[in-house]
C-alpha cells in the first residue's frame, strides 16, 4: 500500500512539474518560416515583451509589443507584403491583429508617415486626429487630456490639468524659475521648500493618488547644489555636491537617511550596487541605470524607436526633447507643444504653452 501511495505521489509531483514547465513564462528565442519570411521571435519575461524580427532580402522588419506569455510560441500567424514605388510594408498578423512594419526610401518609419496612397491599406488602424483646442487654463492650450493628469510648473507651484478639473496648486510665496530639484516617481512629486534661501530641510509632497499635499520635514540641511541619482525599490537617492553627502529618501515612511559622506563611500547602482567616493559623485553627475521597455531616443532632432540595431522614425517633426517615457508611451516637445506617441494610436497633440519656448526642463510631470 505504501508503494502505491509513493507512486501516486511521484506521479502527482511529476505532473505538477510538467505543468509548471509548460505554462510558466520563460525567456526564449525561436526562429521559423512564415510565407517564405524568416521570423525570429523573442519573449522577455521580466518586461512581458515580445520582440519580432522579420528578415527578407537583407532587410530587417522589427516589431515589439507588450503582452502576456503565450505557451504555444510561434505567435506570428501570417505575413503579407505591400510595395508602392519607394515604400514597402510587411503586415504581420498576430492574434488576428495587424502590425505594419514599413520602409520608405530604405528608412524604417511608422506606417502613419507613409504616403496617403499607402496609408489607405491601413485605414482601420489609423486613429482620427483632433488638433482643435478643447480647453484653455492659465495660458495653457489643451488639445487632448488623453486620460492623463498633468502637473505644469508655474514658478510658485503647479497647474493641475485633468479631464475632471483644472486647478492651481500653490506652494510658495516667491517665484522659482528652474524647479531643478523637483522629483517625480509613479505616485509622488517632491518639491524642495524653495522659500528657504540657501539650504532646505523640507520637501512639499504631492500625492497624485489622492491629490493630497503635505510636508516631508527632516533635520539635515541640503544645499540646492544637489541632484538625484535615481530610485530603487521606492527609495530615492540624492547627492548634495556642496556638502559631499548622499541621502536615501523613503517617501512612504517619511524617512531620510545618510548613506555616504566625505569620509564614507556612497552608493551607485548600475546592474549591481557599488561603492563610490563622494568626491566622484560631486564632480560628475551620475544616474542609476534604468531600462525602459521601449527605447525611444532623439537623434539629430528626430524621434526614433530603437529595436536592436534598427531604428524606426516615428515623427516628422523637429523634436526639442523627450519629456517622459512610460512603457510604450513617449511624451515630447515640438517647439512649445507637448505630444504623445503610442504605437497603437500614433501621434497625439496634447498641450501648448508659450513658456516652453524658453523654459521646459523639469516643468512637466505626467501621471496615468
Amino acid at each position: 500500500m505504501k508503494k502505491i501511495y509513493m507512486l501516486i505521489s511521484i506521479f502527482i509531483f511529476a505532473f505538477i512539474f510538467y505543468l509548471l514547465v509548460l505554462f510558466l513564462p520563460k525567456n526564449y528565442t525561436s526562429t521559423y518560416i512564415i510565407n517564405n519570411f524568416e521570423v525570429s521571435e523573442t519573449y522577455i519575461t521580466d518586461e512581458k515583451k515580445y520582440q519580432i524580427i522579420i528578415s527578407e532580402n537583407n532587410l530587417e522588419y522589427p516589431l515589439i509589443f507588450l503582452d502576456k506569455y503565450n505557451k504555444s510560441r510561434k505567435i506570428v500567424e501570417n505575413i503579407t507584403s505591400i510595395i508602392k514605388e519607394d515604400e514597402k510594408c510587411l503586415t504581420i498578423v498576430i492574434n488576428d491583429k495587424k502590425y505594419p512594419v514599413c520602409y520608405k526610401n530604405d528608412i524604417l518609419i511608422d506606417f502613419r508617415l507613409l504616403s496617403k496612397e499607402m496609408q489607405e491599406n491601413y485605414q482601420e488602424l489609423i486613429s482620427s486626429k483632433n488638433d482643435n483646442i478643447i480647453d484653455t487654463y492659465q495660458n495653457i492650450k489643451i488639445y487632448n487630456y488623453n486620460n492623463k493628469k498633468f502637473y505644469i510648473w508655474n514658478y510658485k507651484g503647479y497647474e493641475y490639468l485633468n479631464e475632471k478639473e483644472n486647478t492651481t496648486i500653490n506652494l510658495f510665496d516667491e517665484d522659482n524659475y528652474h524647479n531643478s530639484l523637483a522629483y517625480k516617481n509613479d505616485r509622488y512629486i517632491l518639491t524642495p521648500n524653495y522659500d528657504q534661501e540657501y539650504y532646505f530641510n523640507s520637501f512639499l509632497v504631492i500625492d497624485n493618488k489622492n491629490k493630497e499635499l503635505y510636508n516631508f520635514d527632516f533635520e539635515n540641511e541640503i544645499s540646492y547644489s544637489s541632484y538625484y541619482l535615481g530610485e530603487i525599490k521606492n527609495e530615492i537617492f540624492l547627492v548634495d555636491k556642496k556638502n559631499y553627502m548622499e541621502y536615501k529618501l523613503n517617501i512612504n515612511k517619511n524617512k531620510l537617511k545618510i548613506v555616504g559622506t566625505e569620509k564614507k563611500n556612497g552608493l551607485i547602482f548600475t546592474d549591481k550596487w557599488e561603492n563610490i567616493s563622494l568626491k566622484k559623485l560631486a564632480n560628475k553627475e551620475y544616474t542609476f541605470l534604468k531600462k525602459e521597455k521601449y527605447n525611444y531616443q532623439v537623434i539629430d532632432e528626430k524621434l526614433y524607436l530603437l529595436i536592436k540595431k534598427n531604428r524606426i522614425l516615428i515623427s516628422n517633426y523637429k523634436i526639442k526633447d523627450i519629456i517622459y517615457i512610460n512603457n510604450h508611451d513617449v511624451y515630447y516637445l515640438v517647439n512649445d507643444v507637448l505630444y504623445l506617441f503610442n504605437p497603437n494610436i500614433g501621434e497625439v497633440k496634447l498641450l501648448e504653452s508659450n513658456e516652453w519656448n524658453f523654459n521646459y526642463e523639469n516643468k512637466i510631470f505626467i501621471f496615468d
